[in-house]
């Protein structure tokens, strides 16, 4: 039973990043090129992330969200406004969605930001 509970909390993980990465690629990337533009574009994928999820954790979305704008702005070129890759936003959103603490998406989301960084670098 317990294999079967992790295999399945696998898939939701899963099937949520799937989601996430669908609504950028549909309806936020308005220039096609997989990056969001911090500004207008990141604040209309805000907005379209909570109308799509806010009411599936009615209790803790302001959290979860601000989580992943605070990964955002400790990002390598956060300071310059640099583009956000639509992969990096589409993990930091999911995790943000799958994780059942709350408490705990800052540090995971700091994991995914200094993963993204250091495969930037490569």
């Amino acid at each position: 039973a317990i294999k079967e509970v992790e295999r399945l909390s696998d898939v939701v993980r899963s099937d949520i990043k799937m989601c996430c990465k669908n609504l950028l690629r549909l309806y936020s990337d308005a220039g096609g090129d997989r990056v969001l533009v911090p500004g207008p574009e990141l604040e209309k994928t805000f907005s379209m992330m909570r109308t799509v999820f806010a009411g599936v954790f009615r209790k803790d979305y302001d959290l979860r969200e601000k989580s992943v704008r605070d990964a955002l702005q400790q990002r390598p070129g956060a300071a310059r406004n640099e583009p956000i890759s639509e992969m990096l936003f589409a993990d930091l959103q999911s995790a943000a969605l799958s994780e059942p603490d709350p408490k705990k998406i800052p540090s995971v989301a700091k994991q995914i930001v200094d993963k993204s960084a250091k495969s930037v670098q490569r």
